[in-house]
């Protein structure tokens, strides 16, 4: 998370000014010479150069080079963003949402994020979006979540591209359309969303908006259990179960329902007394051995 937010500083540095001193910065800062990078950028902080009040806060929230100060970073990044700089008011915002380093203000988190939406960032329009999907901030709106969820969308965020297809498969802020909801699950699908994969094997599984494939249904419900998505690893294990667009294996079901009842949260409490209830009445069928190689497939199994 640290490298991701400075290699998006570094494509905006040059446009900042200093930009020789900036990247001298940031290549310190990925290099690990964070004293090195500080003394680079604290000159610079002083003249008010947006990228290096960001880079140095940052730093600040990090504690990296200095002492960690979220109050001190928060401040440094308000500085940024008073200036337009669109990654300080991006995470200002995020600041603002989460109460770090500042009390907790949705009001603010969206007023901030939608100066960055409107430069075009969009985890800013995906943000906003989501504020106006839950009235966080602002009056919820369906119709402005849909809105801003689409500019993210089509930027190829694929978060947004999963919320998107959410709105049109439920008609909230746009007209129903189960076709277009695919569409945009599939897009993000193809970046490895493992909701929006689970939902695809739902659709395929049910024949909505899609010709009825159960083989489908597994292929899609697997990439998502692969990456531990819990209730696709559930749905993944009754397929298995039940032979359905898939051979027949018990023993699959059986590690599949063991890695579904390990994945579901604290709140999926239902789902995973479900998916011990079905592992239990498989269990009844299966040998001691299949068991047991189940159940050590399912301690060494990791999500990719």
């Amino acid at each position: 998370m640290k490298l991701k937010i400075y290699c998006l500083l570094a494509l905006l540095l040059p446009l900042t000014g200093y930009a020789d001193q900036l990247d001298d910065a940031g290549i310190a800062y990925q290099q690990g010479d964070y004293a090195k990078s500080l003394a680079l950028l604290t000159p610079l902080v002083a003249k008010g150069n947006a990228g290096a009040e960001f880079a140095l806060g940052v730093m600040y929230n990090n504690g990296l080079g200095v002492t960690q100060s979220y109050q001190r970073g928060n401040a440094l990044w308000h500085q940024a963003a008073d200036q337009g700089f669109m990654p300080a008011e991006y995470y200002l915002g995020l600041d603002y949402s989460n109460g770090v380093g500042v009390p907790q203000d949705f009001a603010q988190a969206a007023l901030w994020w939608r100066k960055a939406a409107e430069q075009g960032d969009a985890l800013a329009q995906y943000s906003l979006g989501m504020a106006y999907d839950n009235g966080r901030g602002v009056d919820a709106d369906p119709a402005q979540a849909a809105l801003w969820y689409r500019k993210a969308a089509d930027q190829g965020l694929p978060a947004s591209q999963y919320n998107l297809g959410m709105m049109y498969a439920n008609g909230e802020g746009v007209a129903q359309d189960p076709a277009q909801a695919i569409a945009w699950w599939q897009k993000a699908a193809a970046q490895n969303y493992p909701q929006a994969q689970a939902n695809l094997g739902v659709m395929y599984a049910n024949g909505q908006g899609v010709p009825h494939d159960d083989a489908a249904a597994v292929g899609w419900w697997r990439k998502a259990a692969d990456q531990g998505y819990a209730q696709a690893a559930f749905d993944l294990a009754v397929m298995l179960a039940n032979g359905r667009g898939t051979a027949d294996d018990p023993q699959g079901a059986y590690g599949w329902f063991t890695v579904a009842m390990n994945e579901f949260d604290a709140s999926d409490a239902d789902q995973r007394a479900r998916a011990l209830g079905l592992r239990t009445n498989l269990a009844a069928g299966m040998t001691a051995a299949q068991i047991a190689a189940a159940e050590n497939w399912a301690q060494k199994w990791k999500a990719k």
